[in-house]
């Protein structure tokens, strides 16, 4: 099973091939600062709450491997591409407050911040609605 330490080591990342006993295709990842770099190999799973880890600040979800199945190719490129836009989309909000925003003026502290909370959590949005279409189509 995947392990990491303050978003170093190893993860699964990407939901691929719902089946209507409700597990799916996964790949175990080499990640850094949470950012997936190299795919391992890929796992057909289902969530199991009874190896879940409940902590403050974080829950990391168990998963219960159903079977491994060689690397799943559609998968890994749809996570490199959520993972590379992601950083794209960054990015862009970050050039694009410096280019027009300065940190000395007080009064764009208020726009750098309503930025920051509204625009920067669209992609996480953008995966949260398309997992949720996914998972209703399994129903």
């Amino acid at each position: 099973m995947p392990t990491s330490v303050n978003g170093i080591g190893t993860g699964f990342y990407g939901e691929a091939e719902y089946r209507p006993d409700r597990s799916f295709i996964t790949t175990e990842w080499i990640i850094f600062l949470m950012v997936p770099l190299f795919p391992l190999r890929s796992f057909r799973v289902v969530r199991d709450r009874s190896q879940s880890t409940y902590a403050v600040v974080a829950t990391v979800e168990g998963y219960r491997v159903v079977e491994r199945i060689p690397l799943h190719r559609p998968q890994v490129f749809r996570t490199y591409l959520f993972t590379l836009g992601s950083i794209g989309w960054w990015s862009f909000l970050i050039w694009g407050m410096s280019a027009t925003l300065t940190i000395d003026n007080p009064k764009h502290w208020f726009f750098m911040i309503a930025i920051i909370v509204t625009l920067g959590p669209l992609p996480l949005f953008a995966l949260w609605w398309f997992r949720r279409g996914a998972s209703r189509l399994q129903q």
